[in-house]
């Protein structure tokens, strides 16, 4: 910490021009500004450096959980088929202001199927472990233990600026390049596979699932027919249930009705019988009426001329016009 703290922003080397660093300088400014701890010279490679994993892993469980699990001893990590994880390295990591990092996954790891993303940076000036995200899209479990390699960093020395450069370094040159290994060129992609995988098949996850969807959308598919057809005949016998009742009531309500009509018409016909024969009895009963008022008419006349019965008006007419004719008779 405390060679860091010197040499953050004071370039320590700046005879290395910038570019990306090779082994030898990788061991030369991490020896002397402490930007990898703790450092182990033996996860050098060209232009690399091999970090472990330190035991401490963050997933999100089935019930949408966070959880949290720290690796001891020979403990280990089942990274489960089509899963994500976030696994921290066991190195921490000081970069001064004129060294940057870029990781990617280890081959093995790239062999298995595994997915990390594409060389992400870091930034100059960051100080902590790094958090790794990382995909299991196959359909294998892969057991990860604490201690083992994970991710491959690079560094690269950023351009010139006055803030870090120093005219001339003072300080010795202790790296050595580190070559890449002779048995290790011209291999076979089974070499890989066998490696990565120890002989397991390795497949991506995504057919396999699409596959269980398709599957599981023609069953729902036939279960929703079933329904369907269900339904249908349900709906059905409901129709002809409710016609049924419908007609029912139209029985009961004809049934009950006819009746009532039947009596309705015998009353309203008797009425107008009975109605018909009052209007004839009250036109006899008019008629005696009138008959009755005539004789008493006449009862009354008669009882004025002292019980004479007076004659009618023609009758004295002509006993008038007889006595006329006598006289003129007698007169000639």
């Amino acid at each position: 910490m405390e060679n860091f703290d010197k040499y953050k922003s004071l370039d320590p080397y700046p005879e290395i021009r910038p570019a990306l660093l090779n082994s030898s300088d990788i061991f030369d400014y991490v020896n002397t500004t402490g930007m990898i701890n703790p450092f182990d010279p033996k996860n050098i490679k060209s232009a690399s450096y091999e970090v472990e994993f330190s035991g401490t892993v963050y997933y999100w469980d089935e019930n949408g959980e966070k959880k949290e699990t720290i690796l001891t001893d020979d403990q280990e990590y089942i990274l489960k088929k089509n899963s994500i994880a976030f696994l921290f390295t066991k190195a921490i990591f000081r970069l001064p202001d004129y060294i940057a990092l870029r990781f990617n996954l280890k081959i093995t790891h790239v062999h298995r199927g595994l997915l990390l993303g594409t060389g992400p940076l870091i930034d100059p000036g960051y100080e902590g472990h790094l958090l790794i995200p990382l995909h299991n899209l196959t359909t294998n479990d892969y057991e990860i233990k604490e201690g083992d390699g994970i991710i491959w960093v690079e560094f690269t020395k950023l351009s010139d600026n006055k803030r870090w450069l120093n005219n001339k370094s003072t300080l010795p040159y202790h790296g050595q390049y580190i070559p890449y290994p002779e048995n290790k060129t011209n291999l076979d992609a089974h070499y890989f596979f066998k490696k990565a995988a120890g002989g397991r098949d390795i497949r991506s996850s995504i057919p396999h699932a699409m596959q269980k969807s398709a599957n599981d959308a023609n069953r729902a598919k036939k279960i929703a027919e079933k329904l369907e057809s269900r339904a249908s005949t349900q709906w059905l016998v409901s129709i002809i249930g409710i016609i049924l009742a419908f007609l029912a009531i139209l029985a009961g309500l004809f049934f009950s009705y006819y009746p009532i009509l039947q009596l309705t018409q015998d009353s309203v016909k008797y009425i107008k019988n009975e109605t018909i024969r009052l209007e004839e009895k009250n036109i006899d009963l008019n008629l005696k009426i009138e008959s009755l008022q005539r004789k008493l008419n006449e009862i009354v006349e008669d009882s004025k001329l002292g019980g004479k019965k007076i004659p009618p008006k023609e009758k004295v007419n002509k006993e008038s016009s007889k006595h006329k004719v006598k006289d003129n008779e007698v007169k000639k």
